[in-house]
């Protein structure tokens, strides 16, 4: 303060109670015209430590940020990339070499709202919090949520000098609360009237719109026609009918009968299985002879077989490129058994 210039410290004050706080204020003099020294003392922005001073720690600090397991990401105060731990550079699918001095919209175009939200940390020094719905990186093959953490980097003056993002993958937890927003619109939704054929119709619709790209459900002949269900041969093909389906596509391409028709299964197809035993069948992706079984099957797609309530038939759901059925999960068998 003896020189006259500005300043920045943390200062020891004491309470009002007697006990002894620490603060950190700033000082400014102010012109005084010859009576004597003044100075405006304000309180400093709060600062965060920037990581230890000793050698040893600073390399173990460095070594931390860079092995972190979860996606870090540093970029300046023009949003600009200046560094990235290792797990990060695998998710983007670029080197940090590739990426240095790119925005986060040069680096993927698909990322305009979280750049968006990078400079709004940026302007205002407040740390965000966003939740990200699944897509797939420039460096992933499938596709994963991330919950987003922007966080301002300011200097001691509490200027922001960039700002920092860490990721956390949320695939799971996503795919969790989605199975039971599936659930909680099944209970609305299925079962409103005692049509056993629009009751099919109900579930295949809400599963098209929940998680699967093609949806059929077929029915037991006896119970097309009122009667109780028989019981399904394990030597003997059973004859389904088609009670319903429903697809992402226009007119569902997909079905290779109609609605109203009937088809053959082997007593040892998934349908077949799964109407003995009760037990929902994942099956092969590209399955042969999945005409004669009722459908055409595209390739890269995972399916499921269900049985429905009490052995009255089976649905059978396929999730592909446009549809992902969740984490661990094979075709969409834990939704389909679900909507028993």
């Amino acid at each position: 303060m003896g020189a006259g210039e500005p300043w920045t410290s943390e200062v020891a004050l004491r309470h009002c109670d007697g006990d002894r706080i620490l603060v950190r204020l700033s000082g400014a003099p102010l012109p005084t015209g010859g009576t004597g020294p003044l100075w405006l003392v304000t309180g400093a922005a709060q600062t965060h430590a920037t990581g230890p001073r000793a050698a040893d720690a600073a390399e173990l600090w460095d070594r931390t940020l860079a092995q972190l397991p979860l996606p870090v990401a540093i970029y300046d105060h023009r949003a600009r990339f200046v560094a990235c731990n290792e797990v990060m550079s695998q998710a983007m699918g670029l080197s940090s070499q590739e990426m240095e001095g790119l925005t986060l919209t040069e680096i993927q175009p698909s990322h305009k709202e979280m750049d968006q939200l990078q400079r709004e940390v940026l302007r205002t020094g407040e740390a965000l919090h966003s939740e990200q719905e699944p897509g797939r990186g420039l460096g992933e093959v499938d596709e994963h949520a991330w919950s987003v953490y922007l966080t301002p980097l300011k200097d001691q003056d509490g200027s922001v000098q960039g700002l920092s993002a860490l990721v956390i993958d949320t695939t799971e937890q996503y795919w969790a609360r989605r199975r039971l927003e599936v659930l909680n619109e099944a209970s609305a939704r299925i079962g409103s009237t005692l049509d056993v054929t629009r009751t099919a119709q109900e579930l295949a619709e809400l599963a098209v719109a929940g998680f699967a790209d093609f949806v059929v459900v077929d029915l037991l002949e006896s119970v097309v026609g009122g009667d109780e269900p028989e019981p399904v041969s394990p030597t003997e093909p059973v004859v389904l009918c088609r009670a319903a389906h429903a697809s992402v596509l226009p007119g569902c391409p997909e079905s290779a009968i109609a609605v109203g028709e009937t088809a053959t299964r082997p007593p040892r197809s998934p349908a077949a299985w799964a109407l003995r035993t009760g037990r929902g069948h994942p099956a092969p992706h590209r399955r042969p002879g999945a005409a004669r079984m009722g459908w055409r099957s595209p390739p890269a797609r995972a399916e499921a077989v269900a049985p429905a309530r009490d052995a009255l038939g089976a649905a059978r759901t396929a999730a592909g490129p446009r549809r992902h059925p969740g984490p661990g999960v094979s075709g969409a068998t834990p939704h389909a058994a679900a909507l028993r």
